[in-house]
């Protein structure tokens, strides 16, 4: 009973496929490329301790870890903009004159995800954390709350562009457009960590006005659509 079910389904769908294949289409590609506010900025810490002894490992990266909350609490970042990986624990090895593994205690590792709201606060609180004991600081990356919000504008915005160049092309042969009969979305290119016009960086303020030193600019976001419509007499 399922083998014929399959049958039954495999052959409809062949049938509205071949339908589908004898309309007299049209086919258009539209791209719209928008800008979200960069109103955020995501780092990530490192903290890495070495002990002869796996808790002397996680007791030193847990102070350490505990170091970076109170400075973080003191900035008044909220605890939902801050996420920690579980700690990891391997054994340490060092690398001899004669290129021999030798073991030498155990890494304690912890990793410290932070989202920054306020953007004029990043150098002050950078150079503070880079005052600790941490191993690695990654970052900065730009991005925005709004980007999924300009992402389906920038889509929406296409999709009418494609009916519209369709309606012209058509209009061109003497002819009309129909429903859409096919409708795909191209894979956004843009990523959601980069500034636009973002063309200077640095660790410190500006030493007159106190002011961020880079500029944070604007996120591209491109949203592209490929959209057949039936083409009528």
């Amino acid at each position: 009973m399922k083998l014929l079910t399959t049958l039954l389904a495999v052959i409809w769908l062949s049938n509205v496929f071949a339908q589908t294949l004898d309309l007299p289409l049209i086919e258009v590609n539209e791209t719209v490329v928008a800008y979200a506010k960069v109103d955020e900025i995501h780092f990530t810490l490192k903290i890495k301790t070495t002990e002869n002894l796996i808790k002397d490992a996680r007791d030193e990266n847990r102070k350490i870890a505990e170091s970076v909350f109170a400075v973080l609490e003191k900035r008044n970042i909220p605890k939902r903009f801050i996420q920690t990986r579980r700690m990891s624990v391997s054994k340490n090895f060092l690398r001899n004159k004669i290129s021999q593994n030798v073991y030498d205690g155990f890494n304690a590792t912890q990793v410290i995800y932070v989202c920054l709201k306020d953007l004029n606060a990043y150098d002050d609180l950078i150079d503070e954390l880079l005052e600790m004991d941490i191993e690695n600081i990654d970052g900065p990356h730009f991005k925005s709350s709004e980007y999924e919000m300009v992402l389906k504008a920038a889509k929406i915005e296409a999709l009418s562009k494609a009916r519209e160049t369709a309606s012209n092309m058509a209009s061109a042969l003497g002819q009309k457009i129909g429903k859409a009969k096919l409708v795909s979305a191209m894979q956004n290119q843009s990523v959601n960590n980069t500034g636009y016009n973002n063309n200077r960086t640095a660790s410190t303020n500006d030493a007159q006005g106190g002011r961020a030193s880079f500029e944070v600019g604007e996120i591209k976001v491109q949203a592209s659509v490929n959209v057949s419509f039936h083409l009528l007499d």
